[in-house]
């Protein structure tokens, strides 16, 4: 390895969105993690959710690999909160993960967005980052709180799931 390199301003770039960035560092960690785990089953995962009038009422973004799900975004239109949406959401992703063979899903929320909801679902917290803002609306420290749904919690091995399916 070369470790005499000096980095400078000119050699690094700080910005915004980098749609050809995010594209190759994906390209390069699948790479490096199909080389050392020998999985290469790694997929997006989308879940939306249109209205009567065809208009967004709620989606999910997430991605699945190995044995694992990951969920990125989840978000449900104001009108459509508290009716089950978000539910209907999660057991379908839950859905997809298991049939592409995944024993465990994992999720992030501030502690300003839906970790009662997560908890309601069935996810369990195992860890938390506190101050990830200094301040929110009623000056409360925020938290990044983690969830997971695995093998060893109460949903993902049920026997059926909660959309039906």
């Amino acid at each position: 390895m070369v470790w005499d390199v000096n980095w400078t301003a000119e050699s690094l770039s700080v910005g915004r969105s980098d749609p050809d960035l995010d594209q190759r560092l994906s390209a390069e960690l699948t790479a490096f993690n199909l080389a050392a785990t020998g999985e290469d089953n790694q997929q997006s995962l989308s879940v939306r959710a249109v209205d009567e009038q065809g208009e967004l009422a709620g989606g999910l973004m997430g991605w699945t690999w190995a044995t694992c799900a990951g969920i990125e975004l989840l978000w449900v239109r104001a009108d459509h909160r508290g009716t089950g949406l978000g539910r209907e959401l999660m057991a379908a992703a839950e859905h997809e993960a298991r049939r592409r063979g995944c024993v465990q899903v994992l999720v992030r929320s501030f502690s300003f967005q839906a970790p009662d909801f997560y908890r309601k679902i069935g996810y369990i917290e195992f860890a938390r980052s506190e101050s990830v803002t200094p301040t929110f609306t009623f000056r409360r420290a925020s938290s990044q709180l983690c969830f997971c749904l695995s093998p060893y919690g109460p949903v993902i091995d049920r026997s059926s799931d909660r959309s039906g399916r």
